[in-house]
């Protein structure tokens, strides 16, 4: 009996490290990204320009953050009034799987819509994660150039989808 193949996953080489590129590079990479997504729908990308200083420094901040007793995760609770920003503890989420808690924890950083209430601040909730804080601003802005180049390949201006990610991850 023959083995199935397994699918190749297409890499996508950013140039100049996620620098600026010139008209040639763009054409690339939004034929690249249109390729693999119409293919597999997936790809991985390289050159993307996020050190890996910046993310092993994440790992390390995430295990000392989940190494704190409870009682100092918990003033990091997330909840409506922190546009759900901060730690949820074990049990807190409920899966639409099946009628159990998750056994997880969570921390969420990311965006706001506006300021949140006083005293309540972003940067509160940001605070034991500085690090992943700055990881998520250099994703959120790959993640815009990589949708630039999706709207190329499609023929639509490269900001397109800009109006839909005002507001990414709220």
């Amino acid at each position: 009996m023959a083995e199935a193949k397994r699918p190749v996953i297409p890499d996508v080489r950013l140039p100049n490290h996620g620098g600026d590129w010139t008209a040639e590079d763009k054409a690339r990479v939004a034929a690249e990204i249109g390729a693999a997504c119409r293919s597999g729908g997936y790809f991985f990308l390289y050159h993307h320009g996020i050190d890996a200083d910046l993310l092993s420094a994440v790992y390390e901040e995430t295990r000392r953050f989940y190494r704190l007793p409870a009682a100092e995760k918990i003033k990091y609770n997330s909840s409506e009034r922190s546009q759900f920003l901060g730690y949820r503890g074990l049990g807190r989420e409920k899966s639409t799987a099946h009628a159990g808690a998750e056994a997880c924890e969570q921390y969420r950083i990311g965006n706001t819509k506006g300021a949140l209430g006083a005293p309540v601040a972003a940067d509160f909730y940001h605070a034991p994660f500085e690090k992943g804080a700055c990881l998520f601003k250099h994703l959120v802005d790959l993640g815009d150039r990589v949708l630039s180049a999706c709207a190329d390949d499609l023929g639509l201006p490269a900001a397109d989808f800009d109006s839909s990610m005002n507001s990414p991850m709220l």
